[in-house]
């Protein structure tokens, strides 16, 4: 025990006997007398043992009868145990200690603390399972347990919090299945237990009993099994998020009916079949995450209906035929990624329209034809990417990439372009740029006759480059590259 930390025990001991402090009080003090850390025991200079209750101590808060209903304590590393002295506070609500590298396991007693509210004990090291005993929690709102060292399962008991509204777990060490008893939660509206690898099974068809639920979360678990179609139930819900785990089937079409949903985040798993049409009832719809799956079929036209769409990445799957004209009226796109499919059919000219697009990821896939120039214009594009694709360059007889943005890169595979050239430009040979033009990286055109000719202009500022990518794309940041047709 440190100097400043005996010297706290030590004052305690002599308060017993003369302190007029009633018994909450002294029970706050013999918890602070627990700390190992004089740096921890500064932060508490207001409990001040001649006073006759804790009401004006900072991180405390009394009712009107003057009993501890409140203890607060965030961002001070206390380097201690759960503290069992406040388990006798009849009237505390709420029991917020986060962030304060508590140890230790969790004590079944927790459930003698029958008026609490909320229970934050977020961002520590406390081990040992959650007890079963949290379900004599009747009261309970708010339970967060987020990155601790928590073990085993979600207990069945959680059912019995009838009042619960926020159920934080994620990033722990939990396991098992999510208990059936999580659909007796009808007031919930958070769930979340991601980065729990040892979480397995489905997703209980249970939980479209959660009927107030917005956020489900479920993201880096071993969960699998089909996404169930009972979460159409799921009117109020905003995001679904269950990405890197292993769900497989198709997507239910019973999602068209979670008509609050915002943010579909499904990446990373190993869901099957086509994207469903009844996606177009999402009107809220904002972010669409389905990258690195098996989804297969085309891109659905309806999925134009959702005008409000900011975020679609359908890369690393196995999708195929045309962009459906219909996508022209997502206007408000600022991400789309298509990367390693099979689509195919020309680049459509609409993309010139999206005015926030900031990243445009078409590589690896069969698009053919020639690049719309007004792509090049987009302001905000900061990032684009046609790699592996038939393309040209060339719109008619010129084509303008103009990328003002200090931030942007422009991955352009040269052999996989038609580079042609202006007799009134600079020449350089078919080698490609001087090398000390891009910093020891040179380019190369196709054919071994080919000229590329081509303007180079900075824009205001020092002139930027980023390193190549597999040694075939050049990055040019903060520049204008125009190609013109000889």
């Amino acid at each position: 025990m440190s100097g400043n930390a005996a010297m706290i025990f030590g004052l305690f001991l002599n308060i017993l006997a003369i302190s007029a402090l009633n018994q909450e009080g002294l029970s706050l003090l013999s918890w602070l007398s627990t700390f190992n850390s004089s740096h921890s025991a500064t932060f508490f200079a207001s409990w001040n043992a001649t006073h006759n209750n804790p009401c004006k101590w900072d991180y405390i808060k009394c009712n009107s009868n003057g009993f501890v209903s409140e203890i607060n304590i965030t961002s001070i590393r206390l380097f201690t145990t759960f503290p069992t002295q406040f388990l006798s506070f009849n009237f505390l609500t709420t029991l917020v200690l986060s962030y304060g590298s508590l140890t230790g396991e969790i004590p079944s007693s927790i459930g003698n603390l029958s008026s609490l509210v909320s229970l934050d004990l977020s961002y520590n090291a406390l081990t040992g399972r959650i007890p079963q005993e949290i379900g004599k929690l009747s009261q309970l709102q708010l339970l967060s347990l987020i990155s601790n060292s928590l073990q085993d399962g979600i207990p069945t008991e959680i059912g019995n919090c009838s009042k619960l509204q926020q159920l934080l777990l994620f990033d722990n060490h939990l396991s098992g299945r999510i208990p059936l008893e999580i659909g007796q939660l009808r007031a919930l509206e958070i769930f979340r237990a991601g980065g729990n690898k040892g979480i397995h099974g489905e997703i209980p068809m249970q939980i479209s009993q959660c009927i107030e639920l917005v956020f489900l979360g479920l993201a880096w678990t071993g969960i699998s099994g089909k996404i169930p179609y009972s979460i159409g139930e799921l009117k109020n819900l905003k995001t679904l998020g269950v990405y890197t785990a292993n769900l497989t089937g198709e997507i239910p079409r019973e999602i068209g009916n979670c008509s609050a949903l915002e943010d579909l985040f499904v990446y990373e798993n190993q869901i099957s079949g086509e994207i469903p049409s009844e996606l177009s009832l999402l009107k809220n719809l904002k972010t669409l995450l389905f990258w690195e799956n098996k989804l297969s079929g085309s891109i659905p036209g309806s999925l134009g209906n959702c005008s409000g769409l900011m975020m679609i990445d359908l890369s690393n799957n196995s999708m195929t035929g045309e962009i459906p004209p219909s996508l022209a009226n997502l206007s408000a796109l600022d991400f789309l990624g298509l990367s390693e499919n099979n689509i195919f059919g020309k680049i459509p000219p609409f993309f010139g329209n999206f005015s926030s697009l900031k990243e445009l990821q078409l590589d690896h896939n069969r698009f053919s034809g020639e690049i719309p120039p007004a792509i090049g214009k987009l302001k905000e594009l900061s990032k684009i990417n046609y790699r592996r694709n038939p393309v040209r360059l060339l719109y008619g007889r010129e084509m303008i990439v103009d990328f003002r943005t200090p931030c942007c890169q422009a991955h352009l595979a040269p052999n996989e372009l038609r580079l042609v050239a202006n007799r009134t430009m600079v020449t350089y040979p078919a080698g490609g740029f001087p090398e000390n033009l891009f910093d020891g990286q040179a380019i190369s055109p196709v054919g071994s006759n080919t000229e590329l000719r081509v303007i180079l202009r900075v824009a205001p500022g020092p002139f930027l480059k980023d390193d190549p990518i597999e040694g075939h794309l050049v990055v040019f940041k903060g520049l204008i590259l125009t190609i013109v047709e000889h």
